[in-house]
C-alpha cells in the first residue's frame, strides 16, 4: 500500500492504474482483518458477532448517510456460533449491507436478528429503489450470498421491486 502511494507521487499518468491497485489492496487488507477474526475462537459468542456487524453496518452506513436500525434479540448473547457459522453469518450480513449502500439510494436501512427454538433469523430491509429479482446480475453478489447460505445450511430469500426497497432474510439452525 506505501509502495502504491509512493509510486502515485511519481508517475502521475499512471494515477487510474495505481488508483485501481490501492482499492484492491484496501479490500485484501479488509478481507484478512474478516479472517483473522473469524477464526479467533474467543470471538464464537454471539454477541461479538453482533458487536462487529453493527459496527460495520454503521460505519458504511453512516458514510452514505442512510440511518441504521439495528435490533437484536437478547436471548442471542449467550449463544454460540461455530467458526464457520461465525464467517458465513458476517460474510453474508456484510454483502448485503455493502449491496445497499452502493446500490439501493435508501434512506434507511432496519436489521433484525432473533432466536426462534434453535434457529438465527435475520432480516435486512432497505426502503431504497429496489430491483427486479428476476434480472440477471454480472457482479459476484448473489452467487456470494448464495454460496454463504449453503454452507450456512441455511433458507435465504430476498424480495424486491422497483420503488419498494429490498428485504433480504436468512434463516439457519446453531449448531
Amino acid at each position: 500500500r506505501i509502495m502504491n502511494e509512493l509510486a502515485k507521487a511519481k508517475s502521475p499518468e499512471a494515477l487510474p492504474l495505481l488508483a485501481s491497485i490501492g482499492e484492491s489492496t484496501v479490500t485484501i487488507q479488509e478481507n484478512m482483518s474478516d479472517i483473522v477474526w473469524a477464526i479467533k475462537s474467543e470471538n464464537d459468542r454471539f454477541e461479538n458477532v453482533l458487536h462487529r456487524m453493527n459496527q460495520f453496518a454503521s460505519e458504511i452506513l453512516d458514510a452514505k448517510n442512510i440511518a441504521l436500525d439495528f435490533k437484536s434479540d437478547a436471548s442471542l448473547s449467550t449463544s454460540r456460533l461455530l467458526m464457520e457459522q461465525r464467517k458465513n453469518f458476517y460474510l453474508f450480513f456484510k454483502e448485503v449491507i455493502n449491496n445497499a449502500a452502493k446500490y439501493a439510494d435508501a434512506k434507511k436501512v432496519s436489521v433484525s436478528i432473533v432466536q426462534k427454538d434453535h434457529y438465527v433469523e435475520m432480516n435486512i430491509m432497505d426502503d431504497g429503489k429496489g430491483f427486479d429479482t428476476t434480472q440477471l446480475f454480472s457482479g459476484n453478489g448473489m452467487n456470494t450470498l448464495r454460496k454463504r447460505a449453503a454452507e450456512l445450511n441455511a433458507d435465504f430469500k430476498i424480495t424486491s421491486g422497483l420503488k419498494e426497497g429490498t428485504d433480504v432474510q436468512l434463516s439457519f439452525k446453531i449448531t
